[in-house]
């Protein structure tokens, strides 16, 4: 394998672990060489599933489970405390996040609120209390999972969608900011990802089966995505590969955003 694809001896932090996007990125992130991967989560259930995928994908790689509710800024906090206690991070991987649908008129401050808080500031705090670990790297890296509708809305998403454009904003200005550090920050861009998270929109599996085929072709390239298409990019940002890459919003997508 090229060398520049690696991620030997790197630590990463993954938050949202347990399921989709986060659990899939996990695994891949053990598969090309991370010494260490921290799977952060509501359920330290889901988190020990994702454990023993990795144990299966890649023996080598040390797993460790620190449970978190990421909308508690005092758990957030303690989060931060251990990870730094531990001396050592490479890579953030800013995955978790809500979806909140409803008009405007019955949007409440409290939904509006808590979207704010998983999508936005979750991920703030997080690269602000880690900052100094990930200077200490030399090679730094963060990926905030973002979404096509940061910049393609779609109606009765307002909260969701400016949490995600304002995330894609903080990307690119924290890009500016600690380049010189050595830390790059990007984005990933997913349309429809067939994760748990999307699936919970419809009453049961036959409902989202029966919609799938009007799913898939919104999509160019002909079908919805899978976690491993975004977890795959994910890793190619957090790695040497992307070296000279940083403040970019990458679409994963399908060729959605340019219908």
């Amino acid at each position: 394998m090229n060398p520049l694809f690696g991620l030997d001896g790197r630590v990463a932090l993954v938050t949202g672990a347990g399921s989709g996007i986060g659990q899939a990125t996990a695994v891949q992130l053990a598969v090309m060489g991370a010494a260490k991967v921290i799977l952060v989560g509501r359920s330290a259930e889901k988190l020990q599933t994702t454990v023993t995928m990795m144990q299966i994908a890649a023996p080598k790689c040390q797993a460790e489970i620190i449970p978190c509710d990421l909308y508690d800024a005092g758990e957030r906090l303690q989060l931060i405390s251990k990870v730094v206690a531990t001396g050592k991070l490479d890579i953030l991987v800013n995955n978790a996040g809500t979806v909140s649908e409803s008009p405007l008129r019955q949007t409440t401050p409290d939904s509006w609120a808590k979207t704010m808080e998983l999508n936005l500031t979750a991920p703030f705090d997080l690269i602000r209390g880690l900052v100094d670990l990930l200077a200490k790297s030399k090679k730094g890296s963060v990926i905030n999972v973002s979404s096509t509708l940061a910049v393609k809305p779609v109606l009765h998403t307002s909260a969701y969608n400016a949490s995600k454009a304002a995330l894609g904003q903080m990307t690119r200005t924290l890009a500016l900011e600690l380049g010189p550090e050595g830390i790059r920050v990007n984005a990933v861009l997913p349309s429809i990802v067939d994760t748990p998270l999307y699936r919970g929109r419809y009453a049961d599996d036959a409902a989202f089966l029966r919609r799938s085929e009007a799913i898939h072709k919104l999509h160019p390239i002909g079908r919805m995505g899978q976690s491993i298409d975004v977890a795959n990019a994910i890793v190619f940002l957090a790695g040497d590969a992307a070296a000279w890459i940083t403040g970019v919003e990458l679409p994963v997508d399908g060729g959605m955003l340019v219908t």
